[in-house]
């Protein structure tokens, strides 16, 4: 009777291993709609649901910016009683970021413990959507007195959410005070600090990322360009 038991916990488990790596692959591939209809028998616990599963439900809700399906997915979990790490918890933030629904993802943050760099990032990118540049700057400032040493990711949301909030001078500053033109590893981190560039009209410095973008083996993209002449544009006015 044990081993046949034994065998039933065998044969769940890997009914459950399969679905997670097909909901993940859904999720990986943007399919976020038939990632979340596959988890619906997991979430009623046929076959029973691993806290990875709920992480990986909750990264194809952010993918969709469904929010609220997200925080119910938290509940889910513990309802089942498990309990909530770090990956779950961060992609229900990215739930919220996405949604523009900061206040919940700094809710959420609370919840990590102090200096996860991955839970900042995202309340910081939450920030940055609604250009909320003061609560961003106060993440960053949290993350380096708690002795977490705010990756690129970070930062970058920080920049971002200054460019957004029209603080375009402060928002070069950080990203050349920070490091990032040698740290970032993402065009889209350039673009952000390009999109400066064109508010303030500064056609040099855009022309100084577009280098140091080319040094690093970094190919612009059609919007770098774009928002570089943009800021040439702005010069010339």
């Amino acid at each position: 009777q044990m081993a046949l038991t034994l065998l039933d916990d065998i044969s769940v488990a890997q009914e459950t291993r399969s679905l997670e790596g097909a909901i993940n692959a859904c999720r990986a591939s943007h399919k976020w709609e038939w990632a979340l209809h596959m988890g619906r028998g997991l979430r009623r616990g046929q076959p029973y649901p691993t806290i990875q599963t709920f992480g990986l439900l909750g990264n194809a809700s952010a993918k969709g910016r469904q929010w609220e399906l997200a925080l119910q997915l938290l509940r889910e979990a513990e309802q089942f009683g498990l309990e909530l790490n770090s990956f779950t918890i961060t992609a229900a933030m990215s739930a919220c970021g996405r949604a523009q629904q900061w206040d919940w993802t700094l809710a959420l943050l609370a919840r990590l413990p102090p200096g996860d760099a991955v839970g900042v990032g995202a309340a910081t990118d939450a920030c940055a959507r609604i250009a909320h540049w003061e609560a961003a700057l106060q993440l960053l400032d949290s993350a380096h007195r708690q002795g977490c040493m705010p990756n690129s990711l970070i930062s970058v949301a920080a920049v971002s959410a200054l460019e957004r909030g029209q603080l375009w001078s402060q928002a070069l500053q950080l990203f050349f005070g920070s490091g990032l033109q040698h740290s970032a590893t993402s065009v889209q981190s350039f673009t952000v600090a390009l999109a400066a560039c064109q508010k303030g009209g500064q056609w040099a410095q855009a022309l100084q990322l577009l280098e140091i973008m080319e040094e690093r083996a970094l190919t612009p993209d059609r919007r770098c360009f774009e928002v570089a002449l943009q800021a040439r544009r702005r010069t010339e006015l």
